[in-house]
């Protein structure tokens, strides 16, 4: 059986982008599908999403502008502007990171490793997998050890 993974990019804040796979010896394409969308189930039903709309910058109304043009006593007077423009939203999905780690969690219970591209080292002497595996070992919930060795 051939050898697939999963590829997943993280962006760590420190480091930089770095692209990290998800690896399991012996799985072939058709289990790991079935896996991911197991995982993506399960993640879902225990963070559904929450979406909330958060405003960006604020509204506002424009000037209120008045020329007028006359001859004489004859006056014509032009009002444009004052309307009003809303504010631009953003949803943020409040649930997304409690997801992440459910779908994440859910894959190394499933056997899959996190490793990092282009690294020579294997998952048990990353330092992801050090403190993921030290961490399982104190018994821990996997969510719990997501966040913490991040």
């Amino acid at each position: 059986m051939k050898m697939l993974s999963l590829t997943l990019l993280i962006c760590m804040p420190i480091s930089g982008c770095a692209t990290y796979y998800w690896s399991k010896p012996g799985v072939t394409q058709q289990q790991v599908n079935y896996d991911q969308a197991e995982c993506t189930a399960e993640a879902g039903s225990r963070a559904p999403p929450a979406l909330q709309a958060y405003p960006i910058g604020s509204g506002y109304t424009r000037p209120i502008y008045t020329s007028c043009m006359g001859i004489g006593a004859m006056v014509d007077c032009t009002t444009t502007g004052g309307g009003y423009t809303p504010p631009t939203y953003m949803t943020i999905d409040l649930n997304a990171s409690t997801r992440d780690a459910a779908y994440e969690a859910c894959l190394y219970r499933r056997g899959y490793r996190k490793v990092q591209e282009g690294s020579n080292s294997n998952y048990g002497q990353s330092k992801y997998g050090q403190c993921m595996d030290s961490c399982a070992a104190e018994g821990q919930e996997h969510v719990v050890c997501w966040r913490r060795c991040q």
